[in-house]
């Protein structure tokens, strides 16, 4: 098993504009929207790098993403693949019923820092990328790999937005080459619970409305065994976009 830890990567902004970190007003559902819009774009980015060099990309794990996200969070207080609590932070999807037959490869974490949030909405994934690459880690890479995830965490300090990203992953020996691995639905799951979150009154009547008949599609494909692969990705795009353009009451 191999641990990366890769360094703080800070952005700075440009002194002649507007500073966007002392205007800008963000609400924590908007910020976990951020969070999961990183999310899916750092595990695509990966997917596409694995295939682009002929290895077969990787799947989401419900478990596994549970972990990913909460070693994120924990990155905040503390880049070190040690958890706050002692333990060993690669190994945190075991505690939550990931099986022990399946063999984590290890995990990758690394920070960024920005006065902007529009920079790490747009670049954020693709910094935290080339940071992955940098590093080579074997496992990112690695032909046995078949499950993986991606945990973004942003916190807003006194002077800039600080990014924590946790990757994982892992060989599931039991599910490998199954039907399952092309009809991932980890990543669906996530925008869907995100959006039961949100409060009905802090929206548009319109906005609403569409969300709620965007949430019956996600359910409907969720609940199709026989959905493909581009249909879910199809549907993630569309609750992305639903997601983005919702109107708050004033």
């Amino acid at each position: 098993m191999e641990d990366f830890i890769l360094k703080k990567y800070v952005i700075k902004s440009n002194k002649n504009k507007l500073n966007e970190f002392d205007t800008l007003k963000i609400s924590s559902s908007d910020l976990k929207l951020v969070e999961l819009m990183i999310s899916e774009k750092l595990f695509m980015l990966i997917n596409d790098y694995r295939k682009k060099i002929h290895i077969t990309p990787c799947v989401g794990n419900n478990i596994l993403q549970k972990s990913a996200d909460i070693r994120a969070q924990e990155l905040q207080e503390r880049l070190n693949h040690t958890r706050p609590n002692g333990e060993e932070g690669s190994q945190l999807a075991y505690n939550y019923g990931y099986s022990r037959q399946n063999k984590i490869e290890g995990e990758a974490i690394g920070q960024l820092a920005s006065s902007s949030l529009v920079y790490l909405i747009n670049k954020g994934a693709k910094t935290a990328f080339d940071m992955l690459i940098n590093s080579s880690p074997k496992f990112l890479v690695g032909s046995q790999t078949n499950q993986q995830a991606t945990g973004i965490c942003i916190k807003k300090g006194d002077r800039e937005f600080s990014m924590t990203f946790e990757y994982v992953c892992s060989q599931d020996l039991l599910d490998y080459g199954s039907s399952s691995f092309l009809r991932d639905k980890t990543q669906l799951v996530r925008f869907y619970n995100l959006a039961c979150e949100l409060v009905e009154a802090d929206y548009e009547r319109h906005s609403w409305g569409q969300l709620m008949l965007m949430m019956s599609k996600a359910k409907q494909i969720y609940d199709d065994v026989q959905v493909s692969k581009i249909e879910i990705d199809q549907t993630i795009e569309e609750f992305i976009a639903t997601l983005s353009t919702m109107k708050k009451t004033n």
